[in-house]
């Protein structure tokens, strides 16, 4: 469990996650987002499964500010959607979920997964036949179940 949040390092304790503290991690805008991605990839050296939590985009939410929560947003995906996703390519067989909106990366060496759609975004995920109806689905489908 990596994050900067205690409350949130204390459920992972619960559900049986190891909490990975990393050094400058504030859960503002200003975190390690660096470091959070090379302890994210050296747990997985070691397991199975990560939980990597940023809190920037909800901070900055609380502030008011619409340009903090774009700044916010952006920062996540250029320092942490997209260095995970290239990072754990070596792993061969994965599965990467962002969940609002979620983003599922499967198999990243063989490249198998969907194809449809071509675009990040509602519009597209319902025109691939994705339609969740609670979180519990994309949880399911996140660890292989098919869902009904």
């Amino acid at each position: 469990m990596i994050s900067a949040v205690d409350l949130l390092k204390g459920i992972g304790v619960y559900a049986g996650l190891d909490p990975v503290n990393v050094e400058g991690a504030t859960g503002y805008i200003d975190t390690n987002y660096d470091g959070k991605v090379q302890a994210a990839l050296s747990a997985l050296e070691h397991g199975n499964f990560v939980f990597l939590h940023v809190e920037a985009p909800d901070e900055a939410s609380h502030t008011g500010s619409l340009e903090k929560k774009i700044e916010a947003i952006e920062s996540f995906d250029r320092h942490i959607v997209g260095p995970v996703v290239d990072g754990v390519a070596k792993f061969g067989k994965v599965r990467i979920l962002d969940p609002v909106p979620f983003l599922l990366v499967e198999d990243l060496k063989s490249g198998a997964g969907s194809d449809k759609g071509s675009r990040y975004c509602e519009r597209e995920a319902h025109a691939a036949g994705w339609q969740l109806n609670s979180g519990e689905d994309l949880f399911r489908v996140f660890i292989g179940e098919k869902i009904s």
